[in-house]
């Protein structure tokens, strides 16, 4: 993917505005070397154990079923800053595990990773529906993240506390 700035226009006198913070970050499908520089970045986490998981998953995912799984990289200043992953089944997509440093938060890269995944799944995947599933640790702010992008609650499961669509 392309450097992309996502269009946001917000900023204070004497403080760069998020396009301009954004226009060193580049969104990449991530690489086989990847899964290291990852396993570093969620290092610094306050949840290390459960994101070395994901991002184990997630690659392991990816490799045994590249056509279904798909993960990106944020990068800034060649430094990875943030991840996210999504999977399809059937017409469906799943939007799964978003992380960003927690230097980088708030800064507008989430958005970019988020709207990576969208287009993947809108795009190569044509998926019908997309989900996101949330369990109650990371709820309320996730479900603030995704409904800026038009995701709509569609009720919950018996795994999870929370699940969104956008169809």
């Amino acid at each position: 993917l392309a450097r992309t700035n996502a269009g946001l226009q917000h900023g204070f006198r004497g403080v760069p505005r998020v396009t301009e913070l954004l226009q060193s970050v580049v969104i990449r499908p991530a690489v086989k070397g990847d899964l290291r520089r990852l396993r570093r970045l969620v290092g610094n986490s306050d949840a290390t154990q459960v994101w070395r998981f994901f991002v184990d998953n997630a690659f392991h995912g990816h490799r045994e079923e590249p056509g279904n799984h798909v993960i990106f990289v944020a990068e800034k200043n060649r430094r990875v800053v943030g991840f996210s992953c999504a999977s399809r089944s059937g017409n469906d997509a799943y939007l799964k595990q978003l992380f960003v440093h927690p230097a980088h938060r708030h800064s507008g890269v989430g958005e970019l990773l988020t709207k990576a995944r969208l287009d993947h799944a809108r795009g190569e995947w044509d998926s019908r529906n997309v989900f996101v599933l949330f369990s109650p640790s990371n709820r309320e702010a996730g479900i603030r993240h995704y409904r800026k992008f038009g995701f709509k609650a569609a009720g919950k499961n018996s795994c999870y506390d929370a699940v969104l669509r956008l169809k």
